[in-house]
């Protein structure tokens, strides 16, 4: 890859010149001292995917805005504070959200942006807190409405939103499709901007080292053909003991559990031909989800709708409006115990949300892990793509 050498040559120069602007950024966050332009500030920063270099900047600058006063009528600002807070594990109350209810068991009517924050705070919510239940339906119902007379780059922050609210949205998918808009901001900050683009070229970097140290473990994969099963396992074990001889006397015990997910995962696949090939569809729906997750492309294999509505005697879209409501249920659930896990360090959690969002991604709308085309414009992006 061309664009790969040309980038490792500047690697050196190009890591001088993000320390320049590390400092840069990090005082114009201590000069922020307004809660609107703290808000802004730290959205923006965690957005283009820098938060990791400001850990304790953030912090001190979150403190600041949950213990400040703040205009509590102000629709906009209210979701961008709670939206901010509760994301960075603050115990903040939805209860404020309340006064902007209407009679009719709506809102009371509002700028299209303070809808659009509104919105994007409403998916931050654990079970119970029934306005943001109210709250997602009425906003997303005036966001769709209002769409074809918005004009861009706001359009295509709502339309991104009602596809994937920013919560649920893949780190540096985030960061590099917000690159783009906050270019064409009028309040911008330079040194964020390019900070924003130094960064992601950096991390590119490194995503392109990972995946050569990958493909390392398949050093004789041109002979890994035939005998079918036999070859097959006999590699497996191979790189297996590869992995343990990596990883040293200290950590290889951790290969014992990946042997263990792998019988797992080959069971499951077994499973699953079994009923391709007898047309069968589990009679419920937890007998589905603990054997396999995935449609078999090029033949029948049963769906989790058609399993619910086997179990439940319901029609496709009642199915598929059940499984939406499981799946929202099941971000409540994960959202509360990721709030409620103050003990442990913010890595333990994260890595959890981290792989729901990448399997929202994959499976939102189609099966992206079968029709791997689908995320060729994606790798692409990622991998091979730097931002200018």
């Amino acid at each position: 890859m061309d664009f790969y050498s040309s980038l490792l040559n500047q690697q050196a120069h190009m890591r001088e010149r993000m320390e320049i602007l590390l400092e840069q950024v990090r005082t114009v966050m201590k000069e922020a001292n307004e809660i609107p332009k703290i808000l802004e500030l730290v959205i923006t920063i965690e957005r283009l995917g820098l938060g990791y270099h400001y850990e304790n900047e953030i912090a001190q600058l979150l403190d600041v805005v949950l213990n400040s006063d703040y205009d509590d009528n102000n629709l906009h600002l209210v979701s961008l504070r709670f939206h901010l807070l509760r994301k960075n594990r603050y115990d903040v109350s939805s209860d404020v959200f309340h006064k902007f209810e209407d009679k009719q068991g709506g809102f009371v009517q509002s700028d299209t942006n303070s809808l659009l924050s509104l919105y994007n705070a409403a998916h931050l919510s654990i079970k119970g807190e029934d306005v943001f239940d109210m709250a997602v339906s009425f906003t997303r119902r005036h966001l769709l409405g209002a769409l074809e007379n918005l004009e861009s780059p706001f359009a295509g922050e709502v339309s991104s939103s009602l596809l994937t609210p920013p919560f649920r949205r893949v780190g540096i998918l985030e960061a590099r499709n917000y690159l783009p808009c906050y270019t064409n901001k009028a309040t911008r900050n330079e040194a964020i901007l390019e900070l924003g683009k130094l960064n992601f070229n950096i991390q590119q970097l490194h995503f392109c080292e990972e995946l050569k140290d990958v493909t390392m473990w398949d050093e004789d994969a041109v002979n890994v053909l035939p005998e079918y099963m036999k070859d097959i396992y006999l590699y497996l074990l191979e790189t297996f003991h590869s992995f343990e001889d990596h990883l040293g006397p200290e950590n290889s015990y951790r290969v014992v559990y990946l042997k263990e997910a792998f019988k797992k995962l080959v069971q499951a696949y077994s499973d699953e031909l079994k009923w391709r090939d007898e047309n069968y569809v589990p009679k419920t729906l937890n007998e589905h989800l603990q054997v396999s997750s995935r449609e078999q492309a090029g033949g029948h294999c049963a769906s989790t709708i058609q399993s619910y509505m086997k179990e439940h005697g319901t029609t496709n879209d009642d199915a598929c409006e059940k499984i939406k409501e499981l799946i929202e249920n099941s971000w409540k659930d994960m959202l509360h115990h990721y709030l409620a896990l103050t003990d442990q360090p913010m890595v333990v959690p994260q890595m959890i949300l981290n792989l729901s969002r990448t399997v929202d991604n994959m499976y939102k709308h189609t099966d992206a892990y079968t029709n791997s085309e689908i995320l060729k414009d994606t790798i692409r992006m990622l991998f091979a793509e730097p931002v200018e």
